[in-house]
């Protein structure tokens, strides 16, 4: 994944997606200036059903929801959904982070709700 851009924007890129995937809320901004910063063609459509989730707390969506679109998202980088736990690592370890740090999907934390 990235691995046709130059090692600096690949970097950036991956630290990006990867704070915003694993933060508490989904920022369609991000996917955008990365795909810009890729240069990358993408799938408009696509790109239209996540932008509608734009700002969506992750603690909002039904279960399993944050997994697929994180996939999908990976998706307009890779050119095919991403599946299985491994994505996350596999972007840590482009933005240079330790990869045994990456959370699995299904175990990030939702931000509690505020009272």
């Amino acid at each position: 994944m990235l691995d046709t851009i130059d090692p600096f924007r690949r970097r950036s890129v991956a630290l990006a997606l990867y704070r915003m995937l694993t933060s508490h809320r989904f920022d369609i901004c991000v996917v955008r200036e990365a795909l810009d910063a890729t240069g990358l063609d993408h799938d408009r459509q696509a790109l239209a059903a996540l932008r509608l989730h734009h700002v969506a707390p992750y603690r909002d969506m039904p279960p399993g929801f944050h997994a697929e679109l994180a996939s999908q998202t990976l998706a307009l980088f890779h050119g095919q959904p991403v599946l299985g736990d491994g994505f996350l690592k596999a972007l840590a370890t482009a933005a240079g982070l330790d990869p045994a740090a990456a959370p699995s999907i299904q175990a990030l934390t939702p931000e509690p709700a505020h009272a």
